[in-house]
């Protein structure tokens, strides 16, 4: 009983972080070296009008949400789906103009620009979201040092009986977390001043590209960038020990009327690690492959968005092994082949091809 009590009191103060983040997001324009002073606005990282209408209905999609017990998939308006406040109105629009689709203007899987601008947007959105841990973390990690266990309580707005778990939380959780965000909050700003460089100059050849396009009525749209662990035989692909040179890629998902591209770029300078990792998936039949792009979105991506038709028609155990599978992963990497299958795609074919850029 006493286990389950401090289990549950756990999750309920690691709620009340989620929460207090979510409601303090960071208000901060990335573009020119963040030397931006405009107001910023609700940026879409996935776009609302062309792409994910194709997932819609009746004005809402999906996402992955905490309920303080762990993450459920909730019913979200597709007009606030996706946002985050990174950009102003006039950078939002003149940086990302040309990848805001319209059904006389598609995604273009030949366009460098695209593909490295739709990397862009996945890079600052993660970049952004990483500050806003690093925000997060300093202060909790402040006031913990400081015992002042007064002023986290209603910061966080917990309850007296809570207070209990804040000291051990600190050692346990906080100032781990502080030093791993502080690590991967440089890396990615380093992705993110690389892509944007690039589209300010025109010069796309520090980009790599990896393409896929999946037939069949589109399911999924995600905007990421991440670090893949482990590459598909299990054999170990990065370390996120402090100073190592981790292989962050980005990608988007991309849904159109009967098909679903799945972008991937990085740095040339991974080009000897991450170039065997994306040859094992021209190895995989149509299934196989669709499986570990499923399970590469579940595990590394926070950023995704899936179709009410496809969740509805999930079975309760389908849509209990996807939470379960997004919410462990989430602190604890494991190999693709140990992760249960799922699929997020609809079956069809499959087209492959890769680039450099």
């Amino acid at each position: 009983m006493q286990a389950r009590r401090t289990t549950v009191g756990y999750n309920r103060v690691f709620a009340a972080v989620v929460k207090w983040r979510r409601n303090n997001a960071l208000q901060q324009c990335l573009a020119d070296d963040e030397s931006c002073a405009c107001k910023v606005i609700q940026a879409h990282s996935i776009q609302s009008a062309h792409i994910m209408e194709h997932l819609t209905r009746d004005g809402h999609v999906y996402m992955f949400q905490t309920t303080g017990q762990g993450y459920q998939l909730s019913l979200v308006g597709y007009r606030t789906a996706t946002t985050f406040t990174g950009f102003c109105a006039r950078h939002d629009s003149s940086l990302f103009r040309e990848v805001d689709f319209d059904h006389s203007r598609p995604f273009d899987p030949t366009s460098l620009r695209q593909v490295v601008l739709l990397a862009l947007r996945a890079a600052a959105r993660e970049y952004w979201l990483k500050l806003n841990n690093q925000k997060l973390y300093e202060r909790l990690v402040e006031l913990g040092n400081r015992k002042d266990y007064e002023s986290l309580r209603s910061m966080l707005n917990l309850e007296n009986a809570d207070t209990v778990h804040l000291a051990p939380m600190l050692e346990k959780d906080w100032k781990p977390f502080l030093l791993g965000t502080k690590v991967s909050t440089r890396r990615i700003k380093r992705l993110f001043q690389s892509l944007y460089q690039q589209v300010q100059t025109g010069r796309f050849h520090l980009t790599k590209t990896v393409l896929f396009q999946l037939s069949g009525v589109p399911t999924v749209a995600a905007a990421s960038a991440f670090a893949p662990e482990f590459d598909l035989a299990g054999h170990q692909l990065n370390t996120l020990h402090l100073r190592s040179d981790v292989t962050d890629v980005t990608l988007n998902v991309l849904p159109s009327q009967r098909a679903t591209w799945v972008v991937f770029t990085y740095h040339k300078r991974h080009l000897g690690y991450l170039s065997p990792f994306f040859s094992q998936f021209a190895s995989l039949d149509q299934s196989a492959l669709r499986s570990v792009l499923s399970k590469m979105i579940a595990m590394h991506c926070e950023n995704v968005v899936l179709s009410p038709a496809f969740v509805d028609g999930l079975s309760e155990q389908e849509r209990n092994l996807l939470e379960q599978v997004f919410y462990t992963t989430i602190f604890r990497a494991q190999p693709y082949n140990e992760v249960p299958d799922i699929s997020l795609f609809g079956y069809g074919g499959t087209n492959c091809e890769e680039s450099t850029a």
